[in-house]
């Protein structure tokens, strides 16, 4: 006996079973294609050199590793060294890039 199956009903069923698939076989995939970028004031800490000291004119940009291990340039425009590893916190500029709003400095 057959069921009368509309072609929406069909697609719909389909693209559902599919992307059940497609999960069971990529759970990390998924993880990482569902990261979206910090909005606001993010924490990290400075990549293995450190970043160097800036002025407001000319900021110094450096390496930020985030806590999820994804890595951001931030710019810094304090005369004073940001130390390997130091704690960041960093702001979205407005412009698309970050900037650093509080450092542990080279001590």
């Amino acid at each position: 006996m057959f069921t009368a199956v509309t072609r929406r009903a069909f697609l719909a069923t389909s693209a559902g079973a599919l992307a059940t698939l497609s999960v069971a076989a990529c759970p990390k995939a998924v993880q990482a294609a569902t990261r979206f970028a910090p909005t606001g004031a993010v924490y990290g800490r400075a990549g293995r050199e450190g970043i160097p000291p800036g002025t407001a004119s000319a900021p110094s940009r450096g390496e930020v590793i985030l806590l999820d291990g994804r890595v951001l340039e931030a710019s810094h425009d304090t005369s004073q060294r940001i130390r390997a590893g130091g704690s960041v916190l960093l702001s979205p500029d407005g412009r698309g890039g970050w900037t650093i709003l509080y450092a542990e400095f080279q001590g």
